[in-house]
Parts: C-alpha cells; structure tokens; sequence
C-alpha cells in the first residue's frame, strides 16, 4: 500500500474512533433529550399541538421527532463508524465498501432533512404568530385550565411575555384574562423576571404586573421572537454542523475509495507476483 492508501487509512482509522465516541454521546443526549421534552411538554404540550406545521403534525410532534432522530443518528453514526474503523484496520475491502455506500446514502439523507428543516422553518415563520394570537385569546391568566397553565409555562420557560412585544403593544386585550380578573396588571404574574413555577401565581396585584418594565418583567420580549430565535439559532447550528459532516464525508468516502483501490492492487500483485514464482519454479525444476 502506497502513502495515499496509508494516510486514507490512517484517517478513516482516527475518523471513525472520533464517531463511534460522537455516536454513542448522540444516543446519550438523544435520551436525555427526549425524557427532558417529556417533563416540560407535559405542562407545555397542549399549546405546543394547536400549532400545526404540517398535515396531521404538530409542533409538539416535531420536538418528540426531534429527540428520536437524535437517538437513530447517534445508533447510525455509531454503526457505520465501527463497520469502517474495522474496514480500515483490517484491510477488509468489503467493509469498506459497505461504509462508503452507507456514508453516501447518510449525505444525501442530510441534503434531503436540511432542504426539509429550511422549508419547515419558512412556513413556521410565516404562521407562528397568528397561530399563537388566536390561542392567547383563550389565555385565562391564572387558573387550572390546560391552554392557560401551557401558556404560563411558556413565559417562564422561553423568558417572554404575550406574543408580540408587550411594551409595544397589548396582546392581553382580547384576552379572556381581560374580561375576567386582570383588574390593573398590564401583565400576568408568570411574566416577571423574578417569578417561578411556585411564586408566580402570587405576583398578581404587584409593581411588576401593574408597572412593569424591561427591569423586572419580559414586557420587552415576545414570545413569538424567543421561539424564532431559538429556531434561527438551532437552525444556523443545524446547518453549520451537516455541513462540516458533509466535507468530512466526502473526505472519508474518498479515502475509503483510495484504500479499496490500493488493496484490490496489491491483492492483484500479489497474485502476479506468486504466480511468476510459480512459473520460474516449474520452468527450472528438471522433467520427471
């Protein structure tokens, strides 16, 4: 095997080590992940599934999706990256063809989910907002109702208030909260900076809800902008990340391409090279 094939080697060798670690933190994270969404969407989820994105698929849906797919790209990675560290170490060119197809079909797996995610968002941003306005309608302030308690969650857990920015404008106006029991607030309770999951229903009738302010509530951020944020955020990270895999796979597929030539030639020479042994052993040995 000459320098290209050993430096190949060398380099699927150092690759695949790297993914079969990446994999199995894929896998662990996935899990994690998953049994974290569970926790949050329990509270979170009834608002997160009148938001449709799709036929039949909910926001809700996507992050449960997301959290699956987490798992089954750690499960790949981890797989396909033992099949080509064995191939590289062994010399197995059968393994090495396996890991180029199966790399081959992953990349183009990735072109297709990040042309998906980019339509995906595109139609989030352009339905998100009105979505969320007709769901806040039904916003209640503080009581057991399943929409209001998602809708209190959400404003602590993403650091916002109403939809839009309520220093701006008064999303709570149409609000069943409005006709009810808002009295004075200009903002719910779950809206202040300093309110938690056991404190927030006791901030009602205070200075942050009456006169709030960038200071002590999040009247300065919509909720419709932290979720857009997040997904601008998670999205250039998304793209960011398939695109370096893109380039290293490229390399890797190429390099499992330099090492199946290089042992099929040398396999070749070798049968070459014995041959001719053979033919100049029964050339001189003497006729029986």
């Amino acid at each position: 095997m000459n320098i290209f094939g050993t430096a190949g080697m060398v380099f699927l060798i150092v690759l695949n080590i790297t993914f079969v670690i990446l994999g199995l933190g894929l896998i662990i994270a996935g899990g994690m992940l998953r049994e974290k969404s569970e926790t949050v969407n329990d509270k979170v989820l009834p608002l997160l599934n009148e938001i449709g994105i799709g036929p039949g698929f909910t926001m809700g849906d996507l992050l449960e999706a997301i959290a699956i797919l987490v798992i089954i790209i750690g499960i790949i990675a981890f797989t396909l990256s033992a099949i080509g560290g064995f191939g590289a170490c062994c010399k197995n060119r059968i393994l090495l063809i396996i890991y180029g197809i199966g790399v081959i079909l992953i990349g183009a797996a990735e072109i297709f989910v990040l042309k998906a995610w980019t339509d995906l968002k595109r139609e989030l941003n352009e339905t998100i907002k009105s979505t969320l306005l007709k769901l806040l309608n039904d916003y209640e302030g503080n009581t057991d109702d399943i929409l209001t308690i998602a809708w209190n969650f959400v404003f602590i857990l993403f650091d916002c208030c109403g939809v839009n920015t309520q220093s701006s404008v008064d999303d709570f106006t149409t609000t069943t909260w409005a006709s009810t029991t808002r009295g004075t607030d200009v903002i719910p309770g779950w809206c202040c900076k300093e309110a938690t999951i056991d404190t927030a229903s006791s901030l009602y009738g205070t200075n942050c809800t009456i006169t709030p302010t960038t200071s002590n509530s999040y009247i300065g951020t919509g909720c419709y902008t932290a979720i857009e944020k997040i997904l601008t955020t998670y999205s250039s990270t998304f793209i960011s990340i398939c695109t370096i895999i893109l380039l290293v796979e490229i390399i890797a597929v190429i390099c499992a391409i330099v090492m199946v030539i290089q042992i099929t030639n040398d396999v070749t020479s070798n049968r070459n090279r014995e041959g001719m042994v053979l033919h100049s052993i029964n050339k001189t040995s003497p006729n029986v």
